[in-house]
């Protein structure tokens, strides 16, 4: 695949955004889109906690409805 200029595409060097990690990898994805090292490892963990904040949908009683 080629870039616009004709050369090949750079692979871009990202530090992985968990806050308890420190590795560095190459975003090879299409649209510069990555944001762990290993999306089953800190992206998981990540996505974990961020679950855990929102408010959960089956949260309301019979009751309340």
């Amino acid at each position: 695949m080629c870039g616009h200029n004709g050369r090949q595409p750079r692979p871009r060097l990202e530090a992985c955004r968990a806050l308890d990690c420190g590795w560095l990898f190459l975003d090879n994805s299409r649209n510069a889109s990555r944001r762990w090292c290993e999306m089953d490892d800190c992206g998981n963990r990540a996505r974990g906690r961020r679950s855990g904040l929102a408010p959960s949908r089956t949260s309301c009683t019979n009751a309340e409805r």
